[in-house]
């Protein structure tokens, strides 16, 4: 998979750009791959920035900025841009958020948006530095590209016995934990075996998690991190969907470490609905079962 990122803030030299995308490189060859075995490479495609010739804005026809990237054989788009500047007029409702990841509806590629700075945001918390993002927006768009694996598990709210599909977002669940690699920040993200289905997930009235369990569910496995699977830690969320409800629905655990039982997003590009009457989900099952090899 061939990542192209695209350079539109005018204040961030390319030089620094360059820096961040080597020590994510690393992160993603050293640290992810041989976990996920599941990779990518960075290209710095261009550049409004310092340092480099400038590229024309553009909404759809990602093939200006990354005319080498091919949909057939894999390939992405990120833009490191300033809050709003510029932004696809689809996204103008978003609230303020440090960076998400999309499917481009003109050219079906995957798109991803990390921003660099906004208006009065002086204090922006280290765990939330745009080569975190960066970090987090690529490892996501290499194990998630089009928006659409999804993981069956118990519903995460108490007293609430279905199965739910949760959003495979690897960095979601520990939003707020990194690490440095070259005196660079990156995302922390977990590992496979936090999808693998518990026998309950129900929200601990007491915020009590993962009591005696010690599997290794993130990259950092921090001691006392109390993670378990699609547990969250300190300021993670993570995404689900129920089998009658199209609108995604969120369950996320604060700073302070206190869970937050489900409820309805604001609404994030990039999360697709699932059929919401039986007769779409016997048409989609009946379809897979005659595609299957006798």
């Amino acid at each position: 998979m061939l990542i192209a990122v695209v350079n539109h803030d005018p204040d961030l030299p390319n030089e620094h750009l360059l820096h961040v995308l080597r020590a994510v490189s690393r992160q993603v060859f050293h640290d992810f791959t041989p976990i996920w075995n599941l990779s990518a490479t960075l290209r710095l495609a261009g550049s409004r920035g310092t340092g480099g010739p400038p590229v024309e804005r553009y909404e759809y026809g990602l093939s200006q900025a990354a005319p080498q990237l091919d949909p057939v054989a894999g390939g992405a788009v990120i833009f490191v841009q300033k809050w709003g500047a510029g932004l696809p007029d689809r996204y103008r409702d978003l609230p303020y958020c440090y960076g998400f990841h999309d499917m481009e509806p003109g050219d079906h590629f995957p798109v991803g948006y990390v921003f660099t700075t906004a208006e009065g945001d002086r204090n922006r918390p280290a765990e939330f530095h745009w080569s975190v993002t960066l970090s987090h927006e690529v490892l996501e768009l290499i194990a998630n590209p089009h928006v659409n694996l999804l993981v069956p598990a118990p519903h995460p709210g108490q007293h609430v016995r279905e199965s739910v599909y949760f959003e495979r977002e690897v960095c979601d669940p520990v939003r707020q934990s990194c690490y440095p690699v070259d005196n660079v920040l990156v995302s922390n993200f977990v590992l496979p075996p936090y999808f693998i289905c518990p026998p309950s997930i129900a929200l601990p009235p007491d915020g009590s998690h993962r009591a005696g369990h010690r599997e290794r569910l993130d990259f950092l496995d921090n001691p006392g991190s109390e993670l378990r699977p699609f547990g969250l830690l300190n300021g993670g969320y993570l995404r689900f969907r129920e089998h009658r409800k199209p609108a995604p629905q969120m369950y996320w655990r604060d700073a302070g470490g206190a869970y937050h039982a489900p409820t309805a997003p604001p609404r994030v590009p990039g999360h697709h609905a699932l059929p919401t009457d039986r007769k779409a989900r016997r048409r989609r099952l009946g379809a897979v079962r005659s595609a299957t090899p006798k």
